[in-house]
């Protein structure tokens, strides 16, 4: 089936097929529990969701939607000594069902809002799915509650009928809204696809999901992996009193090429192809990779890769900002950057037919 733009729901047993945009998923399965803030309780669902109404399987689809698509989200693996793996495991094989496991996995989560003392109130969403090249995930979807105002209605004793206005206080996040946290747990090879959640405790910050619930050791996310790279890459030729501008773009054109292949980036080859005629300042890119205590394959995701090497900025003195697609930064018959004898710097842009101010 191809994608459309339009929104689709498709029955196939008791499977909803949700396709919209760029993904199509495949929900078969979910569940909701709650945790009460207020009246620190608990309600832990004794039955899954109802997988052919389309208003949840909608809701859902859009949340798991953003988190496949969101640069922010980092990759981790499970801890040796985490419990997790195993029920995940048993779970996938068909040897535990969704309520028993969601159920187990809600108390460690909720427990810890307890012990943390959480103000708000949470919805645990649990759903099994599956993506459109066939492989199956388990989302954990933490949505907690938005204040929200509505109306209220009230009669005097004649009964007349007065509106007002009042505070919601138990309203679930829109489907365009980031939820709190999630994890996508691939049931095949068992990495996870994360955005955590952070609290603060005794002024400690404690990332629920790789700390408490699942036992993670965690990568960088690609928004982060990117930032490293650029700072390095900066860093590096300013040490060495080098174009920081021609090295980073350098780095950009390797990364885009990279995106064809591969996910993931080999900083030692990044190394070369941003500084080709120093060794010294390759292995000084390496030591800032060590330094920064950052894997030397550093996952990059394909479309983030590519969409970070279409344009090039440039910031100059006084807040002057300059931003160019890549296909002119990389044309020399269109920009000329020169270095002065006096050390400025000289930018060139040639062939623009329309100028507007904006």
């Amino acid at each position: 089936m191809g994608l459309r733009p339009a929104l689709l729901f498709g029955y196939t047993g008791g499977t909803v097929i949700i396709e919209r945009r760029q993904f199509m998923i495949q929900i078969s399965e979910a569940i909701l529990h709650v945790f009460d803030a207020i009246g620190v309780q608990e309600v832990l669902s004794a039955h899954p969701l109802n997988p052919h109404n389309v208003v949840m399987a909608e809701y859902i689809s859009h949340h798991i939607e953003r988190g496949l698509a969101d640069p922010a989200a980092s990759h981790a693996q499970f801890a040796e000594n985490s419990p997790v793996p195993r029920r995940v495991r048993e779970f996938a094989q068909g040897g535990e069902n969704l309520v028993d496991f969601s159920q187990w996995l809600a108390g460690l989560f909720f427990s810890e809002l307890r012990e943390l003392e959480v103000q708000e109130n949470y919805h645990l969403i649990l759903a099994r799915f599956v993506t459109e090249l066939g492989v199956p995930y388990l989302a954990i979807l933490a949505l907690a509650d938005k204040l929200a105002y509505t109306h209220a209605v009230e009669s005097d004793d004649a009964g007349n009928l007065t509106a007002s206005i009042a505070l919601h206080h138990s309203i679930m996040p829109q489907p365009t809204q980031r939820v709190k946290g999630y994890a996508f747990v691939n049931l095949e090879d068992f990495g996870v696809r994360l955005c955590d959640i952070k609290l603060k405790h005794d002024k400690e910050t404690v990332r629920i999901f790789e700390e408490i619930v699942l036992g993670l050791i965690v990568e960088p996310s690609s928004r982060d992996s990117y930032r490293h790279i650029r700072q390095m890459t900066l860093a590096v030729a300013d040490d060495y009193s080098q174009d920081g501008v021609e090295a980073l773009a350098r780095a950009k054109h390797f990364l885009a090429e990279n995106a064809h292949e591969s996910d993931i980036v080999e900083t030692r080859a990044l190394a070369e192809k941003a500084f080709p005629d120093s060794i010294q300042m390759q292995n000084a890119f390496m030591g800032e990779v060590s330094y920064a205590n950052l894997p030397e394959n550093l996952v990059l995701e394909r479309e983030f890769a590519a969409k970070q090497a279409t344009t090039y900025k440039l910031v100059a003195d006084g807040d002057v900002s300059l931003t160019l697609p890549a296909e002119w930064y990389e044309d020399p018959e269109r920009v000329e950057i020169r270095m002065e004898q006096d050390g400025t710097t000289t930018i060139t842009i040639r062939g623009i037919e329309h100028l507007t101010s904006k």
